[in-house]
């Protein structure tokens, strides 16, 4: 028969795939795994901060029995199951909704789609975003030069239309020889500022 896939909404991070895998090939039985996949997936809990994880169990065809015919049963009427694993402990099963995810695959492009794709990336292109955020990054660190070559904070606000913060000028920034282009220097002086909001991009 076949059997829904399961969401375990909590499980310890002690168990892993396999003793997941060995828990329902016990309960089903059978010479062969009844498991096609479980995936994993890491949580924090908000309140406690513990680490737990989620789980999905994915079946092949498994013999039809009573209690995997009552179990099914159970979760495809959207009930929540106690299943316990190692006495006391269990997990709560229910029927996995979430539906799978569609990845894009390379392809060639036939003829009859070419124009919808070319249509697409043109929207794609016309909504781009312009780059302040560079363009506001390359006038301060100008205006930062020649504020330090001598230039006043006010001429330099001038030349540039940037108001300079005194305390952006504390914090690490690039040398003045890292100005022409280049990026040799950028790994021992840190990330950029933001030239906006004062904070690390």
């Amino acid at each position: 028969m076949l059997f829904p896939s399961i969401f375990i909404p909590r499980v310890s991070c002690n168990n892993n795939e396999s003793y997941i895998e060995s828990i329902f090939w016990h309960y089903f039985g059978g010479t062969e795994t009844p498991i096609l996949r479980i995936d994993l997936i890491k949580k924090q809990d908000a309140r406690s901060g513990q680490i737990y994880q989620i789980a999905f169990v994915h079946f092949k065809e498994v013999a039809e029995t009573e209690s995997t015919q009552s179990l099914a049963s159970q979760l495809e009427n959207g009930e929540s199951v106690k299943f316990v694993h190692s006495y006391p402990w269990f997990w709560i099963l229910r029927k996995n909704t979430s539906k799978p995810k569609v990845r894009d695959m390379p392809h060639v492009v036939l003829k009859k789609d070419e124009a919808d794709i070319m249509k697409t990336q043109e929207e794609l292109k016309a909504n781009k975003p312009p780059r302040v955020r560079q363009e506001a990054w390359d006038q301060f660190i100008y205006a930062m030069a020649e504020y330090e070559e001598g230039a006043t904070k006010a001429e330099a606000e001038q030349v540039h239309g940037l108001p300079l913060k005194e305390e952006l000028k504390e914090k690490k920034r690039l040398p003045r020889r890292h100005f022409g282009g280049g990026d040799a220097e950028y790994e021992s002086y840190g990330e950029p500022i933001d030239p906006v909001y004062g904070t690390w991009w």
